[in-house]
C-alpha cells in the first residue's frame, strides 16, 4: 500500500511539475491573455517543485556513511559482505 502511494504521490508531482512549466512557457511567450489565481500559484510553486524534483528526484549518491571499501559493490555484495563481517551499517539507504 505505501509503494502505491509513493508511486500516486510521485505521478502527482510529476503532473504538477509538467503544468507549472507549461503555464511558465505560456507566459514567457506571453500567450496567456489573463493570469487566473490557480496560474499564478503554480507559477510561484515552480521554484519549490524544482528543488524538490532536485533533492528528493535525483540519482542517489552513495551513502556518506558507507565504508569506502563497500561503496562500490552491488547491493547484494553489500548484503552478502554485511552478514559474513557481522557489520550492522545500512550500505542502501
Amino acid at each position: 500500500m505505501q509503494r502505491l502511494g509513493a508511486i500516486l504521490i510521485a505521478f502527482g508531482f510529476s503532473v504538477l511539475i509538467y503544468e507549472a512549466l507549461r503555464v511558465g512557457a505560456a507566459w514567457w511567450s506571453v500567450e496567456m491573455e489573463s493570469m487566473g489565481l490557480e496560474h499564478i500559484l503554480v507559477l510561484a510553486g515552480l521554484p519549490v517543485f524544482g528543488f524538490v524534483a532536485w533533492r528528493h528526484l535525483r540519482p542517489r549518491r552513495p551513502n556518506r556513511l558507507t565504508p569506502p571499501s563497500l561503496r562500490n559493490l552491488h547491493s547484494a555484495d553489500q548484503r552478502i559482505l554485511r552478514h559474513l563481517t557481522g557489520r550492522n551499517h545500512r550500505a542502501d539507504q
